[in-house]
């Protein structure tokens, strides 16, 4: 897939560049931009961006794959989860508490639907909530 063979590329500066003209390529050759497809990639965009600590862009980013992602999946969707997800951390890295705790919550009702207690992504999202309780509670 894409997203794996990407993955195995170097740099994320390699990645952004690659994402971003996939997404120049699809928007013009595509009369539909509320797709998955595109969504995931302005999420895969923003991943890049977060890790980069580009918060700003890596919030526009997730924003709009957020847009896209809750049009097109159903909201048990895991893809949906991950961009919660995303938004939640960059919140948190903003110390935007109460929003992160907002996301992090929609993405542990999307988990705790499609995977059992004890799965990884489950146990995370736990403590991704936890964490920000106690620092709401500072």
């Amino acid at each position: 897939t894409p997203v794996t063979s990407l993955s195995r590329m170097p740099s994320s500066a390699w990645k952004k560049k690659c994402y971003q003209k996939a997404l120049r390529i699809r928007k013009r050759n595509s009369s539909d931009n509320n797709t998955i497809d595109l969504g995931i990639a302005y999420n895969n965009l923003a991943i890049i961006y977060s890790c980069r600590k580009q918060y700003d862009l890596a919030f526009e980013h997730y924003e709009k794959a957020l847009k896209i992602l809750e049009k097109t999946l159903s909201s048990s969707n895991p893809e949906l989860a991950v961009c919660y997800c995303g938004l939640g951390l960059i919140n948190e890295q903003r110390e935007k508490f109460e929003l992160a705790l907002a996301y992090y919550g929609k993405t542990a009702t999307i988990y705790r639907e499609i995977f059992a207690p004890t799965h990884p992504d489950v146990v995370q999202i736990e403590q991704h909530i936890q964490r920000i309780l106690s620092k709401l509670i500072k």
